[in-house]
């Protein structure tokens, strides 16, 4: 494996797992874990896990169970929009993925190709959040610059005509 297939290890980054049978819910945590998360935690029911979705850290939400599936967009539409959400599968996923959910994720033990493939899709799911996260903070810091000038700040283009004040 690539050092570039590793998500970098200093930043706070959490998973989710919702799923309500325990063997399941261990493997799936387990393959957050080696995919690199400083966190895992795990819940039985989207209700139950509704406080987490809150977290900033959060950066990829695991859902196995059909019921938790439905809800979880019903129920936090737009909180789920600020992390990757991928439908866990012990088979291949041959349907359409719910609206909203990044993909289907493969599961079927440690130590297999289809292990490996979908620790890369999860893999890559945690570097585009942690960019989104990072052009994020730098927009919040550079927003704040602005608004505590007293003078008028403008942005233009290569032409040198005005795009933003």
């Amino acid at each position: 494996m690539l050092d570039s297939d590793k998500p970098p290890q200093d930043i706070h980054r959490t998973g989710l797992v919702v799923e309500s049978d325990p063997l399941k819910a261990s493997t799936l945590v387990q393959l957050l874990q080696e995919a690199g998360l400083s966190s895992v935690e795990s819940s039985s029911s989207i209700e139950e896990s509704a406080h987490l979705l809150t977290d900033e850290g959060l950066r990829i939400v695991m859902v196995g169970d059909g019921a938790n599936q439905e809800r979880a967009f019903e129920d936090f539409p737009l909180l789920l929009r600020n992390f990757s959400v991928f439908l866990a599968t012990e088979k291949p996923y041959e349907g359409h993925c719910p609206v909203g959910f990044d993909g289907p994720i493969h599961i079927d033990g440690p130590l297999t190709e289809t292990w490996n493939n979908s620790l890369g899709v999860v893999r890559r799911a945690l570097r585009e959040r942690d960019a989104l996260a990072g052009m994020l903070a730098q927009e919040v810091h550079l927003r704040s610059i602005v608004d505590s000038t007293n003078d008028v700040v403008f942005t233009l283009d290569d032409k040198q005509r005005h795009t933003g004040i």
